[in-house]
C-alpha cells in the first residue's frame, strides 16, 4: 500500500457512456485529495474508454485498467477483483459506475474508520430511479437504509449481522461500505468470478470475518436503479444459476467458517436460508426460464449442487387428464403406444396402471443401448406405426421434446395422438 493512498475507489466500467461523467465528476472532485481512482474497463463498447482517457489525462489519480479478454465482457466480479488487486489505498471504496457519491464521502469516511481502526465501515444511501415507473415498482419494496443499525459502538461483523437483520437495515451490498484494504488482503477476498450477482456473497464473507465494524448514519451513496441493469433486467437461466449459487456459496462460507460465534448461529442461518428461499421464489415466477440443461461451471461442486437445486424446485408437469369416454378407448385399443422412455414416460405409465389400462408399448425415436423401459420392451416407433397405422400414440415428453415427435407420427399418418403434457 502507498502511504500517501487513504482512499482506493474501484470503478467497473462497462458500456456506460450515459452515466459514467456524473459517476467520475463525483469521485474526481472529492473533497479528500489523497485517493487514487482505479477504472477497470470490462470490454466497454461504447464511448466510455474514450471518457476514462480523457479524464485520466488530466489527473494522476486515475488509473485505467482491463478486464476483458480481447472483446469479451468479463463481467463485474472480474473486474472487481483486477481493481481489488491493483488497490493501493489504505481503505477500499467500490462504486457502480452509474451511481455517484457525495462529494465529502471519502473524506469523512475515511476520517470515522481510522479513527476506530474498523476493518469494514457501513454507510446510508439514497436510492435514485431513471423513471417513475421504476420508481413505483422499486419504492414499495425499498429497505431502510441502515437505520437503527448505527450505534456508536464498534462490533465484529457477526454482531453487525444481528444488528441490521434486527433493524430491518440494508446488508449484502458492497457500495454502501468502505474496505480495509489489509483486511481484504490479509483474508484473500475476492469476488466469485463465475457469478454475476455476486455483491451478497462477498459481503457475507466480510461479514463473518471481521473483527471491527461500525455504521454511521450520514447518507453518502446515490444508489441508482436503470432499466438495463444487472438488477432490472428480465432473468435468464444463467442469472438464475448465478442467485443459486451465491446462496450456495454463503452456505459453504459459513459451514467452512471455525470462528461462527454461537450467540449469532440464529442470525447467520437467518441470511442464508433467506438466501435460498429468496432464490426459490424467484424461480417460481420465473420458471419458463429454466430448463433440463446443465450450467457448466469449472468447479465441480458448483455443478452438482446445483443439479440438485434444480430437482428441488423443478416443478412436477401436469399430466393431461382423459375423459371417460378417452379412457373406454385406451381400454379397448389394441395398439396404444406410450412414445418417450424418460421422466413423462415413466408418470405417464403410473398414471395408465391407475386408470385400469395395462396393454400398451413404449416405442422411441432412435433406440439407444436400452432395451428396456420400467420392464417393457422398447420399439422402434417407424416400425410400430407403420405395421398398426391405427395406433393410439401418448406423446409422453416435455414440450419442448414435443414438436419434433408429432412432426414423425405425422410423416408416418398417425393423427390419433394425445400430448401428455399441455
Amino acid at each position: 500500500m502507498a502511504a500517501d493512498i487513504k482512499v482506493s475507489f474501484i470503478v467497473p466500467v462497462f458500456n456506460v457512456e450515459k452515466y459514467l461523467v456524473r459517476c467520475m465528476n463525483s469521485i474526481v472532485n472529492q473533497t479528500l485529495r489523497e485517493i487514487e481512482i482505479i477504472c477497470v474497463d470490462d470490454a466497454s463498447t461504447d464511448d466510455s474508454p474514450n471518457i476514462l482517457r480523457r479524464y485520466a489525462s488530466g489527473d494522476h489519480r486515475i488509473r485505467i485498467l482491463h478486464s476483458g479478454e480481447g472483446n469479451v465482457n468479463m463481467g463485474q466480479s472480474v473486474a472487481r477483483n483486477v481493481g481489488l488487486k491493483a488497490a493501493r489505498g489504505e481503505y477500499v471504496y467500490m462504486v457502480d459506475a452509474d451511481d455517484w457519491v457525495e462529494l465529502n464521502a471519502a473524506k469523512e469516511l475515511y476520517e470515522f474508520a481510522v479513527k476506530d481502526d474498523l476493518d469494514i465501515l457501513y454507510f446510508g444511501f439514497y436510492p435514485e430511479y431513471e423513471d417513475e415507473e421504476l420508481r413505483k415498482k422499486f419504492e414499495k419494496r425499498m429497505f431502510n437504509s441502515r437505520g437503527g443499525a448505527c450505534i456508536d459502538e464498534v462490533i465484529n461483523g457477526q454482531a453487525m449481522i444481528k444488528l441490521q437483520m434486527e433493524n430491518k437495515a440494508l446488508y449484502g451490498t458492497i457500495w454502501a461500505a468502505l474496505f480495509k484494504t489489509a483486511f481484504l488482503q490479509g483474508r484473500r477476498l475476492l469476488f466469485d468470478e463465475e457469478i454475476r450477482m455476486e455483491d451478497s456473497l462477498f459481503s457475507f464473507q466480510t461479514m463473518l470475518y471481521a473483527k471491527r465494524t461500525k455504521c454511521v448514519p450520514g447518507f453518502y451513496y446515490h444508489y441508482y436503479r436503470r432499466r438495463i441493469s444487472v438488477t432490472t433486467v428480465k432473468f435468464t437461466e444463467k442469472q438464475l444459476a448465478d442467485l443459486f449459487m451465491m446462496a450456495v456459496g454463503e452456505l459453504r462460507v459459513a459451514v467452512s467458517c471455525n470462528g461462527v460465534l454461537p450467540e449469532y448461529t440464529e442470525y447467520i442461518a437467518r441470511w442464508v436460508s433467506g438466501e435460498l428461499l429468496g432464490v426459490k421464489n424467484i424461480w417460481d415466477e420465473n420458471n419458463e426460464y429454466i430448463n433440463e440443461k446443465n450450467m457448466i461451471y469449472s468447479e465441480p461442486w458448483k455443478n452438482l449442487v446445483f443439479e440438485i437445486f434444480k430437482r428441488i424446485v423443478r416443478r412436477e408437469p401436469l399430466l393431461r387428464k382423459f375423459t371417460d369416454d378417452e379412457i373406454q378407448k385406451l381400454k379397448e385399443t389394441e395398439h396404444l403406444i406410450v412414445y418417450g422412455a424418460g421422466y413423462v414416460a415413466g408418470l405417464t405409465l403410473k398414471h395408465l396402471h391407475q386408470i385400469g389400462v395395462d396393454r400398451f408399448k413404449i416405442a422411441v425415436s432412435n433406440i439407444g443401448i436400452n432395451e428396456f423401459f420400467m420392464g417393457n420392451k422398447i420399439y422402434s416407433i417407424f416400425e410400430l406405426c407403420k405395421k398398426n397405422p391405427n395406433s393410439i400414440v401418448l406423446v409422453a415428453v416435455m414440450p419442448d421434446k414435443q414438436e419434433d415427435m408429432v412432426a414423425i407420427l405425422e410423416s408416418l399418418n398417425i393423427s390419433n395422438y394425445f400430448r401428455m403434457i399441455l
